[in-house]
């Protein structure tokens, strides 16, 4: 008995070995509140076609339990958990199972959402588009939760929208006269994440975030011409254990995502 245990556990560990991709998203008040059939059809055949392990999701608005299930199936995952059904939710979906679920509303402006998938955790996060000092209290607040968990030093990835730049970007920003000032051109949550041991996955390896940027996309910019400044509000971080893991990193830029949200979505491919 003991013997055949132990080959199912290798078997199972084998599942997972390999490249692992991730998306985060915000999907724009949930498609329009589910009325973009549209736009859902083309996220759709985006997602089919990108193929990710995992997706992040901002703004469910109008989503619950069963329609993002029904959203994940048909982009081919079986697994998915949604915070709330009110207001912005956030939500994560994925092709193996989700455990170690933990929903933190009490003190965020959106809320966000911890799990567990492929030995890793994910950390769903939407912080205030409003404020900076609001969100850098969301910041320690989630800093906070990863330190009193341990998540801080096990495989562990921040992905979401932060609504705010990053130092990083800063030539990039004051090529389009955007210059840091203490509300929505902050830097200082980012600059708290990377102070406490998390890292940029845009700036690692090969990857350079100079101009890269994801809000906002053309849906947006055609409604609001007055958004014509790019920046890059939208992350994935990561623990220091998964700095050896990271492949790739990409804006997804293209005829399906100019007009699905007025953000683009970030993907990362992992190798395990």
């Amino acid at each position: 008995m003991k013997r055949l245990v132990f080959l199912f556990l290798l078997v199972g560990a084998s599942v997972f070995a390999g490249e692992f991709s991730v998306i985060s998203y915000n999907v724009w008040n949930g498609l329009d509140y589910g009325k973009g059939e549209t736009q859902r059809a083309n996220l759709v055949q985006m997602m089919q076609e990108e193929a990710p392990d995992v997706v992040a999701y901002q703004e469910l608005c109008g989503f619950n339990s069963i329609s993002l299930r029904k959203l994940s199936e048909d982009i081919g995952h079986k697994y998915s958990v949604i915070l709330k059904i009110s207001g912005y939710p956030v939500g994560i979906s994925s092709k193996y199972p989700i455990s170690d679920v933990k929903k933190m509303r009490t003190g965020f402006w959106h809320g966000a959402l911890s799990c567990r998938i492929n030995n890793i955790n994910f950390v769903v996060v939407h912080f205030s588009p409003a404020y900076a000092d609001f969100r850098l209290k969301e910041s320690n607040m989630i800093l906070d939760f990863l330190r009193k968990t341990g998540k801080i030093d096990d495989k562990t990835i921040i992905l979401g929208d932060f609504n705010a730049v990053s130092d990083v970007n800063r030539e990039f920003l004051s090529q389009q006269g955007i210059e840091e000032d203490d509300n929505a051109n902050d830097f200082s949550v980012m600059n708290n994440f990377f102070a406490n041991g998390l890292f940029d996955t845009a700036v690692l390896g090969n990857n350079n975030s100079n101009g890269v940027y994801t809000f906002p996309a053309n849906l947006l910019v055609a409604e609001e011409s007055s958004f014509g400044q790019r920046v890059r509000i939208d992350y994935q971080l990561i623990s220091k254990a998964l700095l050896d893991n990271v492949v790739s990193y990409q804006v997804l830029i293209n005829d399906f995502t100019r007009n699905i949200s007025d953000h683009y979505p970030v993907k990362v491919l992992y190798n395990f």
